[in-house]
């Protein structure tokens, strides 16, 4: 059947291409068009309005819900427990720590007081400062909990005194980054 509305395509060529269609078809067809994009162009409008106030929308959830973590973060930080006090662990779990551990433990002590000063107009700074922090203190009590239940405690001591000396070089580190970061910023302008 294809092959027949070939053939007479090609016999009949001639008389197509001599047939114009009237006036009246073309403007017809031209009425059609534009009316078909007059609808596109107002569909797309339409949809680009409501992508708008959906992205709108979802930004404010997104920043709402930023500001509500952040401010959530703020209090738990404002209501841990207090931090383990090293010196005092030291002294009942093996005195002749508790010298070295009394001084390691006042220099953290100094350490986050000067961190807290000179983070408090950039508290997200401060809570990443204390993320880190944090994740020491943590290991510092697992390793502490585990010194009162082990009676070989040597080995969970000396990790728990270079726990101590990994928090007081990372406050180091973290007011180092402190002090150069501004020498950064005016070197940039």
């Amino acid at each position: 059947m294809h092959r027949k509305l070939d053939d007479f395509i090609e016999d009949n060529r001639r008389a197509f291409d001599d047939e114009v269609p009237a006036g009246r078809v073309w403007e017809e067809i031209e009425t059609n068009i534009k009316r078909a994009q007059h609808r596109s162009r107002f569909y797309s409008r339409r949809w680009m309005v409501a992508a708008s106030i959906a992205l709108i929308i979802a930004a404010s959830g997104g920043w709402w819900l930023w500001q509500k973590s952040t401010s959530d973060k703020t209090e738990k930080m404002a209501t841990q427990p207090p931090a383990i006090q090293p010196d005092r662990d030291m002294a009942a779990l093996a005195p002749e720590f508790a010298a070295y551990a009394r001084k390691v433990s006042a220099m953290i002590g100094e350490r986050r007081e000067q961190l807290k000063a000179e983070t408090a107009k950039q508290p997200e700074l401060y809570e990443q400062f204390t993320q880190d922090l944090s994740a020491l203190d943590s290991a510092y009590r697992v390793l502490h909990n585990q010194a009162l239940q082990t009676p070989n405690r040597e080995v969970i001591i000396r990790a728990m005194m270079q726990n101590l000396q990994l928090q007081a070089e990372l406050l180091n580190k973290q007011l180092q980054i402190l002090t150069a970061f501004p020498i950064k910023k005016n070197r940039e302008i």
